[in-house]
Protein backbone atom coordinates (compact mmCIF):
# COMPACT_ATOMS: atom_id res chain seq x y z
CA UNK A 1 0.00 0.00 0.00
CA UNK A 2 1.22 3.50 -0.79
CA UNK A 3 2.26 5.29 2.30
CA UNK A 4 1.26 8.58 1.21
CA UNK A 5 -2.64 7.15 0.56
CA UNK A 6 -5.22 9.50 2.67
CA UNK A 7 -7.07 8.19 5.66
CA UNK A 8 -9.74 9.94 7.24
CA UNK A 9 -8.81 10.63 10.41
CA UNK A 10 -11.85 9.57 12.44
CA UNK A 11 -11.21 5.98 11.10
CA UNK A 12 -7.74 6.20 11.97
CA UNK A 13 -8.61 7.92 15.72
CA UNK A 14 -11.53 5.33 16.11
CA UNK A 15 -8.85 2.41 15.28
CA UNK A 16 -6.59 3.39 17.98
CA UNK A 17 -9.33 3.47 20.80
CA UNK A 18 -10.17 0.18 20.00
CA UNK A 19 -6.39 -1.24 19.82
CA UNK A 20 -5.47 0.92 23.33
CA UNK A 21 -8.83 -0.70 24.69
CA UNK A 22 -8.01 -4.62 23.67
CA UNK A 23 -4.33 -3.78 24.85
CA UNK A 24 -5.21 -2.02 27.73
CA UNK A 25 -3.31 1.30 26.95
CA UNK A 26 -4.47 4.62 27.83
CA UNK A 27 -6.15 6.87 25.15
CA UNK A 28 -7.73 10.14 24.97
CA UNK A 29 -9.23 10.35 21.09
CA UNK A 30 -9.17 14.48 21.81
CA UNK A 31 -5.34 14.38 22.37
CA UNK A 32 -4.55 11.95 19.25
CA UNK A 33 -6.68 14.70 17.02
CA UNK A 34 -4.62 16.94 18.26
CA UNK A 35 -1.51 15.39 17.40
CA UNK A 36 -2.22 14.06 14.14
CA UNK A 37 -4.38 16.62 12.90
CA UNK A 38 -6.12 15.86 9.33
CA UNK A 39 -4.68 15.10 6.34
CA UNK A 40 -3.74 11.38 7.63
CA UNK A 41 -1.92 8.95 5.64
CA UNK A 42 -0.79 5.29 5.81
CA UNK A 43 2.48 6.61 7.32
CA UNK A 44 0.65 8.66 10.05
CA UNK A 45 -0.09 5.14 11.87
CA UNK A 46 3.08 4.08 12.18
CA UNK A 47 3.78 7.51 13.75
CA UNK A 48 0.97 7.26 15.99
CA UNK A 49 1.63 3.82 17.26
CA UNK A 50 4.86 4.85 18.03
CA UNK A 51 3.57 8.05 20.21
CA UNK A 52 1.34 5.40 21.79
CA UNK A 53 4.54 3.65 22.87
CA UNK A 54 3.05 0.79 21.33
CA UNK A 55 5.82 -1.45 18.77
CA UNK A 56 4.41 -2.20 15.09
CA UNK A 57 5.72 -4.37 12.47
CA UNK A 58 4.23 -5.21 8.94
CA UNK A 59 3.61 -8.73 8.81
CA UNK A 60 1.56 -11.29 5.93
CA UNK A 61 -1.94 -13.06 7.30
CA UNK A 62 -1.69 -16.17 6.11
CA UNK A 63 -3.73 -18.98 7.11
CA UNK A 64 -1.10 -20.81 8.26
CA UNK A 65 -0.75 -18.17 11.77
CA UNK A 66 -3.97 -19.31 13.16
CA UNK A 67 -2.63 -18.71 16.88
CA UNK A 68 -5.11 -16.97 19.15
CA UNK A 69 -2.19 -15.31 21.11
CA UNK A 70 -0.97 -13.13 18.05
CA UNK A 71 -1.34 -9.44 18.56
CA UNK A 72 -4.61 -7.06 17.19
CA UNK A 73 -3.73 -5.95 13.55
CA UNK A 74 -4.70 -2.79 11.88
CA UNK A 75 -5.83 -4.05 8.31
CA UNK A 76 -6.08 -1.47 5.41
CA UNK A 77 -8.75 -1.59 2.38
CA UNK A 78 -8.99 0.53 -0.31
CA UNK A 79 -12.11 2.86 -1.23
CA UNK A 80 -13.82 3.37 -4.22
CA UNK A 81 -12.49 7.37 -3.76
CA UNK A 82 -8.94 6.71 -3.85
CA UNK A 83 -8.80 6.68 -0.17
CA UNK A 84 -7.77 3.63 2.62
CA UNK A 85 -10.44 2.05 4.63
CA UNK A 86 -8.63 0.91 8.12
CA UNK A 87 -10.32 -1.94 10.02
CA UNK A 88 -8.72 -3.91 12.91
CA UNK A 89 -8.22 -7.64 12.94
CA UNK A 90 -8.76 -8.44 16.58
CA UNK A 91 -7.82 -12.31 16.66
CA UNK A 92 -7.54 -15.23 14.35
CA UNK A 93 -8.93 -18.78 14.98
CA UNK A 94 -8.97 -22.12 12.38
CA UNK A 95 -10.04 -20.42 9.58
CA UNK A 96 -11.58 -17.42 10.74
CA UNK A 97 -11.07 -14.18 11.66
CA UNK A 98 -12.59 -11.29 13.94
CA UNK A 99 -12.70 -8.44 12.18
CA UNK A 100 -13.69 -4.68 13.51
CA UNK A 101 -14.60 -1.64 11.58
CA UNK A 102 -16.18 2.08 13.10
CA UNK A 103 -19.93 1.89 12.70
CA UNK A 104 -20.11 -1.18 12.39
CA UNK A 105 -19.75 -4.45 14.42
CA UNK A 106 -17.10 -6.85 14.81
CA UNK A 107 -17.84 -9.42 12.69
CA UNK A 108 -15.93 -13.34 11.43
CA UNK A 109 -14.72 -13.66 7.92
CA UNK A 110 -12.88 -16.38 6.37
CA UNK A 111 -8.98 -15.69 5.32
CA UNK A 112 -9.71 -16.11 1.69
CA UNK A 113 -12.74 -13.41 2.32
CA UNK A 114 -10.05 -11.20 3.79
CA UNK A 115 -7.48 -11.50 1.09
CA UNK A 116 -10.29 -10.39 -1.47
CA UNK A 117 -11.30 -7.29 0.55
CA UNK A 118 -8.12 -5.83 2.05
CA UNK A 119 -4.57 -5.56 1.88
CA UNK A 120 -2.08 -8.34 1.82
CA UNK A 121 0.05 -7.11 4.45
CA UNK A 122 -1.42 -5.99 8.29
CA UNK A 123 0.06 -3.93 10.54
CA UNK A 124 0.39 -5.83 13.91
CA UNK A 125 0.30 -3.76 16.94
CA UNK A 126 1.56 -4.76 20.22
CA UNK A 127 2.59 -3.68 23.61
CA UNK A 128 6.45 -3.66 24.15
CA UNK A 129 7.73 -6.64 26.64
CA UNK A 130 9.76 -3.47 28.57
CA UNK A 131 7.11 -1.33 29.22
CA UNK A 132 8.12 1.34 31.45
CA UNK A 133 7.83 0.65 35.28
CA UNK A 134 8.46 2.85 38.52
CA UNK A 135 12.35 2.76 39.41
CA UNK A 136 12.64 -0.02 41.76
CA UNK A 137 13.71 2.92 44.54
CA UNK A 138 10.47 4.95 44.22
CA UNK A 139 8.48 1.82 45.01
CA UNK A 140 10.36 0.27 48.04
CA UNK A 141 10.72 3.55 49.32
CA UNK A 142 8.53 3.56 52.93
CA UNK A 143 6.71 6.80 52.81
CA UNK A 144 6.33 8.60 56.18
CA UNK A 145 8.46 11.55 57.38
CA UNK A 146 11.66 9.67 57.46
CA UNK A 147 10.80 10.08 53.46
CA UNK A 148 11.17 14.16 53.25
CA UNK A 149 14.58 14.02 55.48
CA UNK A 150 17.37 13.71 52.83
CA UNK A 151 15.08 16.25 50.73
CA UNK A 152 15.67 18.24 53.90
CA UNK A 153 19.49 17.50 53.94
CA UNK A 154 19.87 18.54 50.71
CA UNK A 155 19.34 22.31 51.72
CA UNK A 156 20.88 22.15 54.89
CA UNK A 157 22.35 26.12 54.39
CA UNK A 158 18.70 27.25 53.66
CA UNK A 159 16.96 25.35 57.05
CA UNK A 160 20.17 27.01 58.94
CA UNK A 161 19.27 30.26 57.93
CA UNK A 162 15.50 29.86 58.37
CA UNK A 163 15.97 28.52 61.62
CA UNK A 164 18.49 31.34 62.69
CA UNK A 165 15.76 33.86 61.63
CA UNK A 166 13.09 32.61 63.64
CA UNK A 167 15.09 32.74 66.58
CA UNK A 168 16.11 35.96 66.57
CA UNK A 169 12.40 37.15 65.23
CA UNK A 170 11.48 35.16 69.27
CA UNK A 171 13.92 36.61 70.89
CA UNK A 172 12.80 40.11 69.70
Amino acid sequence: MHQHAPIEVADLAWAFASLCNVLRVPFDSRLFLQRFPPPATVATITLAAAALGLRSRVRTLVPAERTTESAPCIALRRTPDGGVGVAVVLCADHDKLLVAQRAREAYSMGFREFAQAFEPEVLEIEVPATAPTEPAEIATRPFGLWAFVPELLRHRAVWRDVLAASAAMQLI
